[in-house]
């Protein structure tokens, strides 16, 4: 708050909802996209081990389907979304996104020297995220369309039918996945440099 008092044009919000609508106002103008730079707090972030619970805040706007929100920074592992506190907008008190939900749709981990050395670095994640977005949300229709067929057959079952399940293929979860058993720890450049 001191810090907030000394400097001119620093804003101090309190709160998930305040920083929620705050974001919103700055980010969400129809028909342009905006780009935000955020500084993580150091002091903050080490406070709480370096974990995601200090991280910079991403609210993703899950219920809407016309708003892609990305974020690149060199931190995040997949495994650990480690520097982001990715939340849903809609329940900023909820419990954060699993890294598997987001990563690649979401949140990247940005490579300095790759985005360098490749010119369309950056436009081809966003390209990527793009399709993997659209991919999701169809998902999503699928899963409630299938949920919506598995309450009408089983209404159907109550009623006297003999409906059998088919097993799908073997769940993987994302922590077994070739992405997250081959990835380094390793960051760029040293969190001090």
């Amino acid at each position: 708050r001191e810090l907030a008092a000394t400097q001119s044009g620093v804003e101090l919000f309190e709160g998930a909802e305040a920083a929620r609508t705050f974001l919103a106002s700055m980010l969400h103008q129809e028909g342009r996209g905006v780009t935000l730079a955020l500084r993580d707090y150091y002091p903050g972030w080490n406070a709480t081990g370096c974990s995601s619970k200090g991280g910079k805040p991403l609210l993703v706007e899950s219920d809407n389907t016309s708003l892609l929100q990305l974020f690149f920074d060199d931190h995040v592992m997949p495994h650990d979304a480690h520097i982001l506190d990715v939340r849903r907008a809609s329940e900023p008190a909820a419990p954060s996104f699993p890294v598997a939900a987001v990563l690649g749709i979401n949140i990247f981990r940005a490579e300095p020297l790759r985005s360098i050395a490749e010119r369309s670095y950056f436009m081809d994640a966003v390209s990527r995220a793009e399709v993997s977005w659209r991919a999701a949300w169809r998902q999503r229709y699928a899963l409630a369309e299938a949920l919506m067929s598995l309450h009408s057959l089983s209404s159907l079952s109550r009623a006297g039918s003999d409906l059998g399940v088919v097993a799908a293929g073997r769940y993987v979860p994302h922590s077994a996945t070739a992405a997250v058993l081959r990835a380094s720890d390793a960051h760029t450049f040293d969190a001090d440099e």
